[in-house]
């Protein structure tokens, strides 16, 4: 994700190795969460944790169409 311009970190205390954080200064906009969705799915899919991509953003793009 570092490559791809996108900061992330490991969760903290009781979400310690169980989630990750994706950074961003301010408010995250739905434009944010469309364009960095992708990323994250494409290192996932490199990474062997996901097999196929697109199921990420299909669900970011449902749940904005609703706000």
């Amino acid at each position: 994700m570092k490559a791809r311009r996108v900061i992330i970190a490991g969760g903290k205390e009781r979400l310690k190795n169980k989630i990750f954080r994706i950074g961003c200064m301010g408010n995250a906009t739905g434009r944010d969460v469309l364009s960095t969705t992708p990323q994250l799915e494409i290192v996932l899919n490199k990474r062997g944790y996901i097999d196929l991509l697109g199921a990420g953003i299909k669900a970011a793009t449902r749940v904005l169409d609703r706000a």
